[in-house]
């Protein structure tokens, strides 16, 4: 299965959001990446399996479903 997912960021249209640089957005994509469960409710673990330049292999755990995926930077 692919999967992709697009977040929306610095919206012109909202004058009440501070814009983000490049690098404190590249940098919070990271930790969306690396650390999920300060972003996802109800995950109850993530275990990261790889780690490079490139990608994040890791395992998520909702309850006794295990999803195994790969975050590609």
């Amino acid at each position: 299965m692919k999967f992709s997912h697009l977040v929306e960021i610095n919206d012109p249209l909202n004058p009440l959001i501070e814009p983000l640089s490049r690098a404190q957005l590249w940098r919070g994509l990271v930790l969306r990446a690396e650390q999920p469960k300060m972003f996802v409710p109800h995950l109850d673990a993530c275990d990261i399996l790889e780690k490079s330049a490139a990608q994040v292999e890791r395992e998520l755990r909702y309850g006794d479903t295990v999803i195994r995926d790969r975050v590609s930077y």
